[in-house]
């Protein structure tokens, strides 16, 4: 098994900081952001690897990374190391990529809006998913400095030269002292949950088709309470559904 591999493997059904905004939600336990990760974690297990998501913003800030790290390197920071492939764990299925490591004190998160308007809305009000995010990553690599640093490329912008913003992070101890227990507690839930879902059937087009006409069939992240279901539960194409009589 290749290193990289081995760092999925280690990834799956855990927590990254780039996903752990569902926990910090208002009533995180009810919230279907919170549930729908769960289920999504239960699948990702089932299924051997993690899901690829990807979208046109994903896609710009991979392809415009590395022009942003250069940048600061160029202009701010000589000694900035790119560290966006490599992994920081702090325990069993918790983990950060930090973007950029200046030294051991200052983490970076690079951030590539696709546009004018976005870059101006980003830096006028900072996301709390973003401001989550950093928290992990300073939890994490147990760094306690770490600024946002927004780049617009000329490519999207059609602009003369790069925007640029850099953004220092405010450490909200609220964020800190729930951190652990609330990846614990999700822990706890996803374990729960992946126990109901090994003893559900796997289906194959054929019994998931005769199913779909004899029964009502939903996604179990559609579900209010996704632990109700443990007799229902069914498998189809690594993703989990509640099979339910009609009438």
């Amino acid at each position: 098994m290749t290193i990289k591999r081995e760092l999925e493997a280690k990834k799956l059904g855990g927590i990254g900081a780039s996903e752990a905004y569902p926990l910090f939600v208002k009533d995180y336990e009810n919230s279907s952001s919170y549930r729908g990760l769960i289920v999504s974690k239960v699948e990702e297990l089932i299924l051997g690897f993690g899901k690829t998501i990807t979208n046109e913003h994903l896609t710009h800030g991979i392809e415009t990374e590395e022009e942003a790290y250069n940048y600061i390197v160029d202009n701010m920071h000589p000694e900035a190391i790119l560290c966006s492939q490599d992994s920081v764990f702090y325990k069993e299925s918790m983990w950060a990529t930090p973007d950029v490591f200046i030294g051991k004190d200052r983490l970076i998160n690079i951030k590539c809006p696709t546009s004018i308007f976005s870059f101006f809305s980003n830096i006028k009000k900072v996301s709390r998913s973003y401001v989550v995010q950093a928290h992990w990553e300073m939890f994490v690599t147990e760094i306690d400095k770490h600024s946002f640093f927004y780049y617009l490329s000329p490519v999207v912008s059609e602009l003369s030269e790069p925007k640029v913003r850099s953004i220092n992070v405010v450490t909200e101890n609220e964020i800190m002292d729930e951190i652990e227990p609330r990846f614990d507690l999700f822990i706890s839930n996803r374990n729960i949950l992946f126990d109901q879902a090994m003893m559900a059937p796997h289906l194959d087009p054929e019994e998931f088709y005769a199913c779909c006409q004899t029964h009502n069939m939903t996604r179990l992240k559609q579900k209010s309470n996704i632990f109700n279901w443990a007799n229902e539960l069914v498998v189809y194409n690594n993703t989990l559904y509640v099979r339910q009589a009609i009438g």
